[in-house]
């Protein structure tokens, strides 16, 4: 037997509103033995949500004149009727499941998650920014297309308060009631998305630093060797330094001895002067 409603709205409670999960319908969200959690990809964990925090928009014009001074490289502006993406239908999901793809029609083509939820980027007084929220047309936008507002289609109130469509900002995926699948067959959505650094964008850090890893070992490689032309240099200049010294030591040596000479020259012709031999040869 399937499970019933009841059963599924108590799992789904504890799940989304209390953290934890388990199939016991019986059980209270404190009993549960199980964290729930998502599995989330890497490319959807936004790493400059702090820079987007700062440039809150209570309006679309607020929002558009964000992105274009601040936030470049990090949201991209889709706002604009000429930049509105066309919503393929899933197949097999009778009108109710459409997803933007970034070729239209194309369902190898990449699809364009991460939109800005304006809950994400909270207003000073702790409002969603709504001027980031995506509109939704039936036809296109920039040609006659009908803007359909968030209360379209929508049923009952306060707590019996039903709508008709939802937008799954994480994803690109838009869902429609059964009911309302005749009201909204040619969707286009205009908006805003995430384009700034992911986690999957730490892949390429890890490249990089093995790049300044490699970088490195080959500046060191060649300090070492400079190192070594440098004490191989300095110790030819040692060795140079050593024979000018000896040399220096041999002129000096040889200075002395000729001066020792010289004396020794002079003595003689002192001696021969006494004697008169050289007056001697002089006169001869």
């Amino acid at each position: 037997m399937a499970f019933t409603d009841r059963q599924k709205i108590n799992m789904f409670t504890k799940a989304l509103i209390a953290g934890v999960i388990d199939s016991e319908s019986m059980a209270a969200w404190y009993e549960s033995f199980f964290p729930f959690a998502f599995i989330t990809d890497s490319s959807q964990v936004w790493l400059q949500i702090g820079l987007l925090k700062q440039y809150p928009a209570r309006n679309r014009s607020v929002a558009i004149d964000n992105v274009a001074n601040h936030l470049q490289g990090v949201v991209e502006d889709l706002s604009q009727p000429q930049n509105a993406v066309r919503l393929t239908l899933m197949t097999g999901s009778n009108g109710t499941t459409w997803v933007a793809y970034s070729v239209y029609g194309d369902t190898t083509s990449a699809v364009l998650k991460n939109w800005l939820l304006p809950q994400l980027v909270p207003q000073p007084n702790g409002s969603p920014s709504n001027g980031y929220g995506i509109l939704l047309y039936n036809g296109d936008p920039n040609a006659g297309g009908t803007l359909i507002s968030t209360t379209t289609g929508g049923t009952g109130s306060g707590e019996t308060a039903s709508q008709s469509w939802f937008f799954n900002y994480a994803n690109g995926l838009l869902f429609l009631s059964p009911d309302f699948t005749g009201t909204v067959n040619d969707p286009y959505i205009v908006g805003f998305r995430y384009i700034g650094n992911t986690v999957d964008d730490l892949n390429n850090v890890d490249d990089d630093i093995s790049n300044l890893q490699t970088q490195i070992d080959s500046l060191s490689s060649n300090v070492s060797d400079n190192t070594n032309n440098i004490a191989t240099n300095t110790a030819s200049i040692s060795t140079i330094t050593t024979n000018v010294s000896n040399n220096t030591t041999s002129i000096q040596q040889n200075t002395e001895s000729i001066t020792e000479l010289d004396s020794r020259v002079d003595t003689i012709e002192d001696r021969l002067n006494a004697t008169g031999l050289i007056a001697s040869f002089s006169e001869e």
